[in-house]
């Protein structure tokens, strides 16, 4: 079986595409489609869903497709810790969980691996890093809900509005003071504990 994807694009003011009602099907291996960019600057579409990335032009012709599951973990190993056994014995699908556009990249965090997010190449999603895999500052997916807003403050410095929702991974897994992150340090190293929270809020689960 297949998804049909069917975009339709509208035009207001300045704003022109060249696509009208343009279809592309999709295994329904990889739904449900959750997330979705679009970047009038760079003429693409950006689409996250279940194991994978797709990134269209503007017509919904596909360009680059990465698969990122279904991934061998589990929610007490490390991410990427092969040696961790109990990665062994669970295959995980991975949903994207945090698409954004950033600059001239994307930031994807997905449900697997702790929730690690990646930096892909806006240009070419199939050139990505991943974040530091020994803080969990940088372990934002999370498989009930993670939202993040990319903004600026007054003086035009880049920040991060983070919200994270507790999805049951050990507390060595899970950092709760998210909130807003000022990323004036940005050297090319991507690594949220380089950026400091000037304010957070921690929200613990109540047991009755």
């Amino acid at each position: 079986m297949n998804i049909r994807l069917a975009v339709t694009f509208l035009v207001v003011g300045n704003l022109t595409t060249h696509a009208f009602n343009q279809n592309y099907t999709l295994p329904t291996k990889y739904s449900p489609l959750s997330k979705l960019i679009i970047n009038e600057e760079r003429k693409s579409l950006y689409i996250g869903g279940k194991n994978t990335l797709l990134h269209f032009d503007l017509d919904l012709r596909l360009k680059k497709q990465d698969i990122i599951g279904p991934v061998n973990d589990s929610k007490q190993c490390k991410p990427f810790d092969n040696s961790c056994i109990y990665i062994r014995y669970r295959t995980v699908n991975n949903h994207i969980s945090i698409l954004k556009s950033f600059r001239n990249s994307l930031i994807v965090c997905g449900t697997a691996r702790q929730g690690i997010c990646y930096m892909y190449n806006a240009s070419d999603i199939n050139l990505k890093n991943h974040f530091n895999e020994y803080n969990n500052k940088n372990y934002l997916g999370s498989e009930n809900s993670s939202v993040m807003l990319v903004t600026k403050d007054k003086d035009g410095i880049d920040m991060f509005f983070i919200g994270q929702s507790f999805d049951g991974r050990k507390a060595d897994y899970f950092y709760n003071e998210f909130a807003t992150l000022d990323t004036s340090n940005f050297m090319n190293n991507w690594n949220f504990n380089l950026y400091r929270a000037h304010t957070h809020l921690s929200v613990q689960p109540i047991t009755e």
